[in-house]
This record gives structure tokens, sequence and C-alpha cells, in this order.
């Protein structure tokens, strides 16, 4: 357990972290977004960390997973507007000072649906991250508490503005208004947020913040099957050596990373029952040697072995094992484990993974890497 504990957080380690800019007036609803995209209640009163006059710094630690970092501001008002602006980008000018992993990557400027307040301020603060090359996203917040007329009217006054770039701007509702002990309607925006903020960031930092965000199970899906199918396309690599499971499967899951990678990205942090899933995964010499002739029948009935076959058969496995536990950690994250022994949790954990591992080896077959584009396409739609 201390080895594979050691092992996730030198991965989660290596993770290259975003920081995120949250900018809006008071009671616009920024922890509660905070809290909705990324959950735990990171921005829970009285936990952020003092950084500037305007700026409270929220953090995940290591300890709790995938480390993702945000920094809200203050709430202002229009009296004070010009301090503000000058506190902000004295704010970027001194996290540029402290290197790479301090600077601001993207921002979300929050403005409340209903207010109909955007002020010519506003509009050159945000011009201004633009050119500092921080990309903005203009989020309408609390739209459920907001007429239909209200949110056209503070489209339309966004629009007249005439920025010197067109902004995303996505509605959201984050927590949606209680009536009669029952929400107005479902949370919605969230997803749209997740995907354009993903399109924005810088690449480093996409798997990071797919990792730490909750609300989007097909963006996490996405970057799981970028993890599998990376592990499968090995297998078709030049001179590809035909021997049963001297296979990439061999350094890429032996040393746990697939495993780590797919367990941080749907949040399963909890590491009890990892060790045997992986000694599941690292099976006996005759379990595989049984996958490999089952393979082998099915795909190549009759042909001689080639590195071709080979490449295909291990590619099949690397690809079950793979969609086997990505499957598992996504329907892990969505049970409550609260108050489950470590018995419980591991016996819960070989459970599921038994399940998907059968399910996938039965249904996925690949003799050439186009397969791949199908095998894709079903996992994605949760098929």
């Amino acid at each position: 357990m201390t080895d594979l504990r050691a092992e996730l957080e030198d991965f989660l380690k290596g993770l290259q972290s975003p920081n995120i800019l949250l900018i809006g007036r008071t009671g616009v609803g920024k922890s509660t977004l905070i809290n909705s995209v990324f959950g735990k209640n990171i921005a829970k009163a009285g936990a952020g960390l003092p950084v500037t006059q305007y700026f409270q710094k929220y953090s995940r630690p290591l300890e709790e997973g995938v480390p993702i970092t945000l920094y809200d501001s203050a709430g202002f008002e229009t009296d004070k507007a010009q301090d503000f602006v000058k506190g902000t980008f004295d704010f970027l000018n001194s996290q540029r000072t402290k290197g790479k992993e301090e600077q601001i990557h993207l921002a979300w400027y929050v403005v409340d649906a209903s207010s109909a307040r955007f002020e010519y301020f506003e509009r050159d603060l945000i011009d201004k991250l633009n050119s500092e090359r921080i990309p903005v996203i203009i989020v309408l917040s609390q739209c459920d508490r907001a007429s239909d007329e209200e949110i056209t009217a503070i489209l339309r006054v966004i629009e007249d503005f005439k920025f010197e770039k067109a902004y995303d701007v996505i509605q959201v509702a984050a927590s949606p208004l209680i009536k009669n002990g029952k929400p107005t309607c479902e949370p919605f925006g969230l997803e749209e947020l997740v995907e354009k903020t993903a399109e924005l960031l810088p690449k480093a930092y996409v798997d990071a913040f797919i990792a730490a965000q909750v609300v989007n199970i097909k963006a996490k899906r996405l970057v799981a099957w970028m993890y599998i199918s990376s592990a499968a396309l090995l297998c078709f690599g030049a001179g590809y050596i035909p021997l049963p499971f001297t296979t990439p499967i061999a350094s890429f899951i032996s040393q746990g990373e697939l495993c780590f990678r797919l367990a941080a990205l749907f949040g399963y942090k909890d590491l009890k029952g990892l060790p045997d899933i992986l000694k599941t995964v690292r099976s006996s010499k005759e379990g595989r040697i049984t996958f490999w002739a089952t393979m082998i029948t099915d795909l190549f009935v009759g042909e001689p072995i080639t590195s071709t076959i080979a490449g295909a058969t291990a590619a099949t496995f690397n690809c079950v094992v793979g969609l086997a536990l990505a499957a598992t950690f996504e329907e892990l994250a969505k049970r409550e484990l609260e108050g489950m022994n470590q018995e419980e949790i591991e016996r819960l954990l070989q459970q599921i993974f038994k399940q998907k591992f059968d399910k996938y080896r039965n249904d996925i077959r690949i003799k050439k890497k186009e397969d791949l584009e199908n095998i894709k396409g079903s996992y994605l739609e949760g098929s």
C-alpha cells in the first residue's frame, strides 16, 4: 500500500495544475460556482488564503486528489472600480514574477444574470486580461433566478460594449433556487463551462482540470480514452515481438501508470482495494495466456502468428483492461463510500472490476488501429 500511495502521489505531483481567476461583484454566486464545478466545498467560508486585498486563494491539497488552484476576487462596487482594476493587475504582475507555476491561465468573469449591470470599466478589464493572453469566459450566473427578459437585457448590454474580441458567454444555474422544498430546475450550463474552459486552457493543464472538475463525465471519458487508446496504439509499433505478453502492458500497467491516471481522473483517491485491482490486472501467467489464445482464435483463425497479430491481441488486452478500469472508477465515483470499511470497499472494487472486465473481454476485438475509432464512439456515449 505504501509503495502504491507513493506512486500515485508522484503521479499527481507531476500533473500541471491550472490557476483559474474568478472575478465578479459581491453576491453573484462565485463560491457556489466553484463548489458546484469542483465539489468538496472548496470555497467554504474562511477556507480561502488572502493573497492580496482583492483576492483569496482556494486550493485542493494533494492528499485530497488532483490539485486545483482558484483565485477569487473580493466583491467590488463601482465607486471603487479603478482601485479594483489596479489591484487586479498588480496581482497578475506579482504572480508573473513567481514563475510559470503561479501564472494565471484563464479567467471566469461572473455576472449576475438578473442584474443588467455591466459597466465600461468591466469591459476594459476583460479586454486588458485578453491583452495579457489570459483567456476570459463570461459566466452569466444564477440564470434560474432571472427572467428571459432580464437575460436578454444583460446579453444585449454585453454585446453593445463592442469588445475587442468575441468572448464566450455561458448561462449557468449552479445551484437552482429551492421553492416548496424542491429545486425550480435542474442545474445547467456547468458542463458547457467545463468544455469551454478545457478548450481555452493551455494544453498542458487540461488533464488536471478535467480530473478536478466533477460535473462533466463525458469530458472525463474523453481524457480516459486518450490514455487507453495510447496504451493500445503502442502495441502496433514497428518491430513488435510476437510473444505472449511481452507488451507495453508490462511497463504501462505493471507500474500502475494507467491505473493511477484513471483513478485520479475519476476522483478515486482512497486507494483501499487498489493493490488487489492491480493484482487482478497482473493476473497469473496462465490466465493471460488463456486471454491471448482466445483472442488469437477469435480474430486470426488459421493464420500464423506475426508481429501484427501479436500487436492486435495485445492492443485488445490493453483496451479491455483500460476500459474496465475506467468504468470501475467512474461507477465508484458515483457511489457513496463513506462509512464503508476497507474490506467492503475492496470487495466492491473487485466485484465491479470483474464485471466490467468480463463485459469488455467479450465485446472488444481489435484487428487494426482503425477499430479503435468504433470503440471510442461506443465508450464516449456510455454504451
